[in-house]
């Protein structure tokens, strides 16, 4: 049933929202905001005069690391493949050479949202709402699954909490 549901809704994604902005933009979001830009701003922040910046540039470091290791562990252990491999008719528009579960650029973006979110509350929305189209994106091109993505932003979620409410406890 669930294997149903998540290849239903993989096909109304991946499918039933084609349209040629989408095929512009998605793989731009996709690739360069899963991780670069949100690495170049955890450096940018390292080099901020305000020691409150400068931590939160290392929370986001640590994060983007604890991710790296978990999801690829995760990964290697689960070893789903890809739509793309496993499913016909996909529309893809782009390929990854790893396994899917859980998906590393949501699990990325939403960790990221969650501690900008604790630092930066007023923008919630924008950082969530940014990690979302991540997500999307990675569907809408073929390469995840719904559930890799929820269960990468899941997983996000809980290590940007975690990472909180260790720097609290340590402070």
């Amino acid at each position: 049933m669930l294997r149903y549901i998540d290849r239903t809704s993989f096909f109304f994604i991946n499918h039933g929202f084609n349209n040629p902005l989408f095929d512009l933009i998605m793989p731009v979001i996709s690739k360069i905001c899963g991780g670069p830009v949100l690495f170049a701003v955890s450096v940018a922040l390292l080099f901020s005069r305000r020691k409150d910046l400068r931590i939160l540039g290392l929370i986001m470091l640590a994060g983007f690391t604890v991710s790296f290791y978990l999801v690829s562990a995760l990964k290697a252990f689960i070893a789903r493949p890809r739509p793309f491999l496993a499913l016909t008719d996909v529309y893809l528009l782009a390929k990854e050479k790893s396994v899917s579960f859980p998906s590393s650029h949501a699990t990325s973006s939403f960790m990221a949202a969650t501690v900008l979110t604790a630092y930066f509350k007023k923008y919630a929305v924008i950082f969530y709402s940014f990690a979302a189209a991540v997500a999307f994106s990675r569907v809408y091109i073929g390469v995840h699954y719904p559930s890799d993505v929820l269960a990468g932003a899941l997983l996000g979620i809980a290590i940007g909490w975690i990472l909180l409410r260790v720097r609290k406890a340590i402070s």
